[in-house]
This record gives C-alpha cells, sequence and structure tokens, in this order.
C-alpha cells in the first residue's frame, strides 16, 4: 500500500502525483490523494506552481475550487510567490468572484502583486470591460428585467472551509443540486438566464473592486508605482470602466492628477475616449483653470482632445456616419461649454486651435456623412434629397455668431 510520503516524490518536473490530477482534472483521485497526505496541496513544481494553480491551467474549475478550499491561504501570501497573484488571475478570467474576494479579503495587497506573467489582477480586472455594466448596451425592455434582478452579496468561502475542517461532506446533495437544475432551466426557457448571469459577474465584479480600493487606499507613491496602480488606472480609462477609475480616485483622491507617458490625465484622456460618465465623475467646474492650463506633450488642451478622431474613438454602435458625426459635434459642444472660453483659441504644438483641429480629423467623417445621407435618400424625390442635404449643413453648423466647425 502506497505511503503518505510516496505521495510527496516529484518527477523530473517537480510534479507530484496530485500535480498530475490537476492536469488531468480527476475529482475523486484528487480528494482521496488529500485524505492521505493534506500537505500535497502546498508542493509546487519546478515553476512554483501548486495544484490548484495548474487545475485552474488547465481548465478543470471545479477541482481548482475544491483544491482552494484546501489549500492553506498563507501559501497565497504575495510574499510566497506568484501563486497568489496567478490564482486570483484565473478567478477573474473565470468568473469565480466569490474566491477572488475571498482571496482578496485575506491578503489585500495581492490586487498589486504580479503573475507568473507579471500581470497584477488589478490590471487584468481594469482589461474586461465585459465584466461591468458600462459595455453592456441592452433594449428597453431588457434593461427592466437586468434592473429587477436581485443578486444577494457574496457569501466567502469561511463557512465551507470550517465545514471540510470539521471532516464534513463537500459535496452538493442531490436535492439542492436538483433545485438548482429548475431554477438554472426556468431562467433558460424565459430567456432571463443570459440576463441572470451578465448581472452576476457585474454585481461580483464591483464587489471586486470594492475589495481592491480599499486596499489602493493604504499605499504609498512607490508602492502604487511598483504595484502597477497607474497603469491600471490608465487601461480602464481606455476601457471606460467606470467602477475602477472613480473607485481609486474616490480611495485615493490625489490620483485624480496622475498623468500618462503623454502627460495626459484623467480627465483628458476620459474627453478624448469619449467616455462620458467618466469625464463628468471626475471634472470638477471649480477646477476648470486648472484643466484649461493642462497641455500634453504636443502642446494639446482638453478640447484639443475631444477635436481628435483616432482608431480608438468609439463610434461601432451608432449607426451610419452622419449620426456618428453628429454625436462627435454634440461631445464637442458639451465639453466646450464647461471649461474656459479662452481654451478656444490656444494652439497646440502644429498651430491647431481646437476646432481647427476637429475639423481636420473629421473631414473624411464628414464626407462619409454626406454620401451616406444622400444614399439614404435615394429612395425619396428629389426634393426630400434636398431636403435631407440641407438638413444635414445645418447640423453640423455650430448656433450662435460662431463659425461652423466644418468651414474652418
Amino acid at each position: 500500500m502506497m505511503k503518505e510520503e510516496d505521495l510527496a516524490i516529484p518527477d523530473f518536473g517537480g510534479n507530484t502525483a496530485l500535480a498530475y490530477t490537476a492536469i488531468k482534472g480527476n475529482n475523486r483521485m484528487a480528494e482521496c490523494m488529500i485524505r492521505k497526505n493534506k500537505s500535497l496541496v502546498s508542493i509546487g513544481n519546478n515553476q512554483q506552481d501548486i495544484p490548484v494553480v495548474i487545475a485552474f491551467e488547465n481548465g478543470h474549475k471545479e477541482l481548482a475550487r475544491y483544491l482552494y478550499l484546501h489549500t492553506p491561504l498563507e501559501e497565497l501570501k504575495p510574499e510566497k510567490g506568484h501563486n497568489g497573484a496567478t490564482l486570483l488571475n484565473h478567478t477573474i478570467y473565470t468568473g469565480l468572484f466569490d474566491i477572488a474576494v475571498h482571496l482578496m479579503e485575506g491578503w489585500p495587497r495581492l490586487a498589486f502583486a504580479p503573475d507568473r506573467d507579471n500581470f497584477t489582477p488589478l490590471y487584468v480586472l481594469a482589461s474586461m470591460p465585459h465584466a461591468f455594466p458600462g459595455a453592456t448596451r441592452l433594449a428597453f425592455w431588457k434593461k427592466w428585467i437586468y434592473a429587477c434582478i436581485h443578486i444577494p452579496r457574496a457569501h466567502t468561502t469561511d463557512e465551507i472551509r470550517l465545514n471540510i475542517q470539521n471532516n464534513q461532506e463537500i459535496t452538493i446533495g442531490p436535492v439542492r443540486a436538483l433545485l438548482r437544475q429548475l431554477v438554472s432551466s426556468l431562467l433558460n426557457i424565459l430567456g432571463f438566464k443570459h440576463l441572470y448571469e451578465m448581472k452576476l459577474v457585474h454585481v461580483r465584479s464591483y464587489e471586486l473592486v470594492s475589495c481592491m480600493c480599499k486596499a489602493v487606499s493604504t499605499l504609498d507613491h512607490q508602492d502604487m508605482i511598483n504595484g502597477g496602480v497607474y497603469s491600471a488606472i490608465f487601461r480602464a480609462m481606455r476601457e471606460g470602466i467606470l467602477e475602477i477609475v472613480v473607485g481609486i480616485v474616490t480611495a485615493n483622491p490625489k490620483l485624480l492628477h496622475i498623468r500618462d507617458e503623454e502627460n495626459r490625465g484623467i480627465v483628458m484622456l476620459a474627453a478624448l475616449h469619449r467616455h462620458a460618465d467618466i469625464f463628468y465623475a471626475t471634472f470638477r467646474s471649480r477646477q476648470a483653470s486648472m484643466w484649461a492650463a493642462n497641455r500634453d506633450v504636443f502642446g494639446n488642451n482638453i478640447l484639443h482632445m475631444v477635436a481628435m478622431l483616432t482608431e480608438f474613438t468609439p463610434l461601432d454602435h451608432i449607426p451610419g456616419a452622419a449620426l456618428q458625426m453628429q454625436r462627435e459635434l454634440q461631445w464637442f459642444k458639451q465639453v466646450e461649454s464647461l471649461c474656459n472660453p479662452m481654451i478656444t483659441n490656444f494652439k497646440n504644438a502644429d498651430g491647431l486651435t481646437p476646432r481647427q483641429l476637429f475639423t481636420k480629423t473629421h473631414k473624411d467623417l464628414m464626407k462619409e456623412g454626406e454620401r451616406w445621407m444622400k444614399d439614404t435618400s435615394t429612395s425619396c424625390t428629389v426634393v426630400g434629397a434636398l431636403i435631407v442635404t440641407i438638413m444635414f449643413a445645418a447640423a453640423f453648423t455650430v448656433p450662435g455668431d460662431r463659425a461652423s466647425l466644418i468651414r474652418e
């Protein structure tokens, strides 16, 4: 009969029998081994990967959950190496946010610890806009259903850990499993399952962000640099994740004034990437003069940011070039109305005012819009086409005595 210490013998790659079981995804075999030798969960291979991480990397979520419940939290603290951060990132990727929140509650600084590929959990979460409501566009009736769905606060795994320590049964009972299946089937039949799962991800992601933001408030400047907090904020800015940007800035208001490598701050980037929710949440009218004085390395102010049209400008969700052009002009006017009037005449390093830059960068979109409007009106009368053309020209004329952006 195999002895307890025999199970801990590694091969040439440092993998024990439990590590191979984690690779194969054999749940029952893993249970038998852990009952025989509980220390197996803490033995890493030559890459220092412990079994729970190996199970995640091979796509075995249920086995990974089981192994996590048996793995001492002490093995996952940042000082012990990359396993904690790697595991936390895997839980984020796979949507196991209950484990993620439990890990963060145990070791808050895991949010800023690099995984094996040098990515921090905060940066990984900042790279996942689909995990937050801002990236979701639903029909009206789906929005109503989404709002009515109640997601209770996540339970941490402390109770389950206690059950395991007391050698209680951890498998889901047949009655409970049947109830879960019935609820899942009912949601699927009604067409609500997708909305429920979507909101579940959104709520759990927000809970995880809240944990991470609490940890941010404890960091000093050097810790934030080393922990990749700045790069995570700028990534969240580009992705338009309001919860992360506002959460971090609320935890540490000084971060509102950080700059990227092109000397662009959060408000400037919000204007550039058309993230109105972040812009209005971070813009302070009483600090308008400060925003006016801010320039990037190319001499652009906040209105120049709005005037730019880049490959990252989010216009794909707006149908038709004419409507896209209308949205661009509306955004320019909204930001302009909040800024000191004097910055409208500021020139960048290329000698262009914000309005001149808008005209230059939107020239092609303007032509596409005119062509789109004319093509749309081909089935109408000549008079109808003329009306559409006149309306299109009028739509992009700035009201009042200011010159048209297009004609400058």
